[in-house]
C-alpha cells in the first residue's frame, strides 16, 4: 500500500525532520520536503536520476495540471511541534518534445522534484497556479509563517489557513 502524501513527505529518508528531534528546546527548527505528484495522482515524481527519466517526467506533466506537495515539521520552545502539508496545483502549457529534451540536456532539472524549477527556465511553461507559489519553489511560506505566529504568540492562527 502506498503511503499518504503527508506520511511520505514527513517520513521518507533522508527524514527531513530528523534534525528537529535533537534540537535544543529553545531553538526553532523547520524541515521541509517537497514532491511533485503526477496529473493522475498515481506517481510521486522525485528528482530525476537520468536524462531519460527527466524527459519521461516532464512529458507526463506536459499540457496538464499536477500537484506539488510539501511536508513540513516545525519545532520550537516548550515542546511546540507542528506537522503539516501544503498542496499547490500547477498547470503546464503544452511544449514540444524538442524543448523538453533541450531542457533535460541542462543541469537545471536534476536537483528538483518533478524535474523542474518554477523559479527558473520552467517558469515560462506555467500557464496557471492555484495555491502558494513558494510551496512550488520548496517552502510553503504563508502556511509556515502562520504556524510560526501561532508558536510565538500562543494564538490560534490555524483558522486563517
Amino acid at each position: 500500500m502506498r503511503p499518504s502524501l503527508s506520511d511520505y513527505n514527513t517520513s521518507t529518508p533522508p527524514h527531513p525532520h530528523a534534525s528537529c528531534v535533537d534540537a535544543p528546546s529553545a531553538d526553532i527548527t523547520v524541515a521541509c520536503d517537497t514532491v511533485v505528484v503526477s496529473p493522475d495522482s498515481l506517481h510521486i515524481l522525485e528528482k530525476p536520476r537520468s536524462r531519460a527519466e527527466c524527459v519521461q517526467t516532464l512529458a507526463m506533466l506536459n499540457g496538464a495540471t499536477h500537484s506539488v506537495v510539501s511536508g513540513v515539521v516545525l519545532t520550537g520552545p516548550n515542546g511546540f511541534r507542528a506537522e503539516f502539508t501544503e498542496t499547490t496545483r500547477v498547470t503546464f502549457n503544452t511544449m514540444p518534445l524538442s524543448l523538453i529534451e533541450a531542457y533535460a540536456d541542462t543541469d537545471e532539472p536534476y536537483d528538483k522534484a518533478g524535474g523542474y524549477g518554477i523559479q527558473a527556465t520552467a517558469a515560462s511553461w506555467v500557464s496557471g497556479i492555484e495555491g502558494d507559489y513558494f510551496n512550488v519553489v520548496g517552502l510553503p511560506l504563508c502556511a509556515l509563517c502562520t504556524r510560526l505566529r501561532h508558536m510565538l504568540t500562543g494564538t490560534d492562527t490555524h483558522a486563517q489557513l
